[in-house]
């Protein structure tokens, strides 16, 4: 009941008490008749929405012209959605608020709800735009319909599924190819297209010596023989692939500022770029993903199936998978209700999520922590598309709860805000220091397995105290003392600091930032020194910085002592 009615009934009440007592017998018949006007307008209203439990006979949502129920969607570009809805006949005289549940991450311009009136039409279609913010796995799970009746005395929410699941790609640049292309269209790969300064088979010259047994006639140089009298042979430089491996931080700290746009995002999106441009000059890309002790490898290889395993490499890397697990009960609830008030405010409306607490549950702290549990419940039953029983049983199922966090978990990564990260300043500290000696363990065991002429690119924040920036220093030095080419690319401070919400989290950053800030230039001069390029994140002649690395590598440039500065330990 809207309070337009509740003032009419009061003052129909009022007029009709006052019309008993003063014995006015046509004013209280008529406030009477009003009384029961709104009885009758209620009792139609409440058999309509009843006996409709499906609101709509067919709902449709496009994204770009397509409805599938997967989609892959891109960061930062726009999208037009168009949603129609067809709704039953027997609806007939009722008027419906309709808004699409976007979640926290998409930017969306359907600020106000579409107002369908079933009077004139039974069928409505609106459209507006989305641009996704977030790397990762999210989904468009439903509509939000406000039913009223004609007069706007009563109202009735209710929650529509129309689930849609969206997987957000990060933003990757196109890059002109380093490669000399001989051929436009040729399917076969090359072996190799990068001079390298061995023996080999090449076209380029790499010098005469004396014949040896097993050499090719076809390279002897006739003119050198005929010159020194003795039998000479031409040695031609090598054409081999140059082989790179990224390694990439992934740790919860890059994730802060989530629902929103985090460090994760820009670190993904660059990832992707450098794959990408590697691939197309047909070189072999292998990546290492290191969140504290752990770590992923995804093995090199080449073409258009490499970049999609690395995409979805990337995608799975969001924290929280088994979130559910590392809280209690109750520190799970009160973590689940935070995240979907991020990212789906409207589903924890109490017109819409109404909780009926119990006579005999006592106590504020219990009663309180029974709305938080339904309204959680009912809201997770809604999103995966389960009956409203559903969420009433995972009220009183623990296990069957935590189940259900898990898949929210998974399906909406972006909604982990590292609560546990955060909980803590040194434990933070103590991550990121566990991701630098990660990345460089890894480091050595790839230099270990490496071929000649190999690039390394180590993406992430490198800035912690000495002891584990060292660890991360004699990595780069074996790398460099076997004339392997590195490249660092740092997260830059600000960027991270603008993304995150939280103000225990900004709290945390600022101290962990305060510490390792003074060291910062210290650790760049550290990593020059070794012959290691330093770009920031955000530098946009990043991939020219990148390409110029690879033009390096073509010529073999980067052997030999000569190009490699002695440092002191």
């Amino acid at each position: 009941m809207t309070n337009r009615a509740r003032w009419i009934l009061a003052i129909a009440i009022c007029g009709m008490v006052l019309g008993i007592l003063s014995r006015i017998s046509p004013f209280a018949i008529l406030n009477l008749i009003f009384i029961s006007w709104i009885g009758i307008e209620w009792f139609a209203f409440r058999l309509k929405t009843l006996r409709a439990y499906k609101l709509f006979s067919e709902a449709v949502r496009e994204i770009d012209g397509n409805a599938a129920e997967s989609l892959s969607l891109s960061l930062n570009e726009d999208y037009e959605v168009t949603l129609r809805v067809v709704f039953h006949r027997q609806l007939q005289g009722l008027r419906f608020f309709l808004s699409d549940l976007v979640p926290g991450g998409i930017l969306s311009t359907d600020r106000f709800p579409a107002v369908v009136d079933l009077q004139h039409q039974f069928q409505v279609q609106w459209k507006y735009r989305i641009t996704p913010q977030v790397t990762g796995q999210l989904a468009l799970p439903g509509l939000q319909v406000t039913v009223t009746d004609a007069y706007g005395f009563f109202r009735h929410q209710q929650f529509v599924p129309l689930r849609q699941k969206l997987t957000l790609l990060p933003f990757v640049i196109q890059p002109q190819s380093t490669a000399e292309r001989i051929k436009r269209d040729n399917l076969q790969l090359m072996t190799g297209h990068h001079r390298f300064r061995k023996p080999g088979i090449s076209s380029e010259l790499l010098g005469i010596r004396e014949y040896q047994k097993g050499d090719p006639p076809r390279s002897i140089a006739w003119k050198a023989t005929a010159r020194t009298g003795k039998l000479m042979t031409c040695e031609y430089e090598s054409e081999v692939p140059i082989r790179a491996t990224i390694l990439a931080d992934v740790s919860g700290y890059q994730f802060w500022g989530r629902p929103g746009p985090a460090p994760f995002d820009a670190i993904a999106s660059a990832v992707g770029s450098f794959t990408r441009l590697l691939i197309e000059d047909k070189d072999p890309v292998g990546l290492i993903l290191a969140s504290a002790a752990n770590s992923t490898r995804l093995r090199p290889g080449l073409g258009q199936r490499q970049l999609v395993r690395v995409f979805q490499a990337m995608m799975n890397s969001h924290p929280g998978s088994l979130a559910a697990t590392e809280f209690s009960i109750h520190e799970l609830e009160l973590f689940v209700w935070r995240s979907l008030y991020r990212i789906f405010p409207d589903l924890l409306e109490d017109r819409l999520n109404v909780v009926r607490v119990p006579m005999l549950l006592f106590g504020p702290r219990r009663r309180y922590e029974f709305r938080i549990r339904r309204q959680t419940s009912v809201a997770l039953s809604w999103i995966f598309g389960e009956s409203l029983a559903r969420g009433y049983q995972l009220t009183y199922d623990d296990q069957a709860y935590r189940d259900y966090c898990n898949r929210f978990f998974d399906s909406y990564p972006s909604a982990v805000n590292e609560a546990s990260l955060v909980a803590d300043f040194g434990l933070g500290r103590q991550m990121k220091e566990l991701t630098v000696r990660t990345i460089g363990d890894r480091l050595l065991e790839s230099v270990a397995r490496a071929q000649d002429n190999e690039l390394f690119i180590l993406v992430g924040d490198f800035h912690v105290r000495p002891h584990g920036f060292q660890h991360l220093l004699n990595a780069i030095r074996v790398a460099r003392s076997r004339f392997h080419r590195v490249m660092v690319v740092t997260v830059p401070a600000s960027n991270v600091a603008a993304t995150i919400g939280d103000p225990t989290a900004l709290q945390a950053f600022d101290y962990i930032q305060s510490i390792n800030s003074r060291e910062g230039l210290r650790h760049d001069a550290s990593f020059q020194q070794l012959g290691a390029l330093i770009a920031p994140l955000d530098d946009v002649k990043l991939m020219e910085k990148l390409a110029g690395e690879l033009k390096i590598l073509k010529t073999g440039g980067s052997r030999g002592a000569s190009v490699v500065t002695r440092v002191g330990d």
